[in-house]
């Protein structure tokens, strides 16, 4: 794994190698019309059929999140109110391809983030939101253990938001080209000055932890939310945040929205928590985005005025 950068791959692929995999392992799937779709962070995506979509890791260490997701969405698949992937065929490593492979039906639907904000942030989309983090969050924890999911501390929360600051910082000045001077002078105080404490909150709670607007597929017609995806990353941890992103993407009215419609006891400083993590994701997906992917790093820049409003001095 020496020297491939965070969210890289360590193998080749392409279509042509995927139409292989898929005639020696799942002859049931011909005629194999293969096109390749997406990547995250972690795998590789390709439509087959247009109706089959199939999930292939990046490099080694993505391979070995596939059967803890598939245990947490066999569990969850008959509790939560929105669809979420059914991994109906389990592919495995061979010559032509060294790593174990899943393939779920695809999920009808447009992705959030390919529609107008205003069309996704309405009250009727917070409110099926609301209801699935209600429904996930109460998920006892020891069964979400059960499943394998892991979780962290607060001092473990704290560590890894004090290295997301620690890397912003670093790369302070290309944030700071990104947004323009007038704005970067909003937030200069925040990044200065700001520092992480061990956030205490006796709460822990089976979370997504990756609710992002890229992971919510909306019906096409209604633009209303029908599945959730990219469960990937789900864990034991603060109920907060399951709410940062879809701060960050949405603004204030969304999020209070949101807890309005969430039907489990909220702590006094969740807002807060969200608010702060949030600027701080927002600050780091910019400078990510710049070195990873520079064209899209305007999906970000257009989240500014509602995470650091006018007047905002940080604390």
């Amino acid at each position: 794994m020496s020297g491939i950068a965070p969210g890289g791959k360590d193998r080749e692929l392409d279509a042509g190698t995927v139409r292989e995999l898929l005639r020696a392992q799942f002859p049931q799937l011909a005629p194999f019309e293969v096109r390749y779709l997406a990547e995250g962070w972690d795998n590789e995506m390709y439509e087959v059929n247009g109706r089959w979509l199939m999930r292939l890791p990046k490099r080694a260490n993505a391979a070995t999140y596939q059967p803890l997701e598939r245990r947490l969405l066999e569990g969850l698949r008959a509790q939560l109110p929105l669809s979420i992937p059914h991994f109906e065929l389990q592919g495995r490593a061979s010559a032509l391809f060294p790593y174990d492979f899943v393939g779920y039906r695809k999920l009808d639907g447009v992705f959030a983030n390919e529609v107008p904000l205003k069309r996704f942030a309405t009250d009727e989309n917070a409110a099926k939101l609301g209801g699935l983090l209600s429904t996930l969050h109460a998920v006892p924890v020891e069964q979400a253990r059960a499943w394998g999911v892991g979780g962290s501390d607060s001092a473990s929360q704290a560590e890894e938001l004090a290295d997301r600051m620690t890397t912003v910082r670093e790369q302070r000045e290309a944030i700071d080209r990104a947004f323009g001077p007038e704005r970067a002078a909003r937030y200069a105080g925040f990044v200065e000055r700001a520092e992480v404490s061990v956030e205490e909150t006796a709460q822990r709670v089976l979370i997504h932890d990756d609710l992002d607007t890229g992971h919510i597929l909306l019906d096409d017609s209604t633009h209303e939310v029908s599945a959730v995806i990219d469960w990937a990353d789900a864990s034991i941890g603060d109920p907060a945040s399951d709410f940062v992103c879809l701060w960050v993407r949405c603004g204030e009215t969304f999020l209070q929205s949101l807890i309005d419609h969430y039907t489990l006891p909220v702590d006094a400083g969740l807002p807060e928590r969200v608010r702060f993590r949030g600027r701080w994701a927002l600050l780091d997906w910019v400078g990510d985005t710049l070195q990873q992917d520079p064209e899209n790093v305007q999906q970000w820049l257009d989240c500014f005025e509602h995470v650091f409003p006018e007047g905002f001095e940080g604390r």
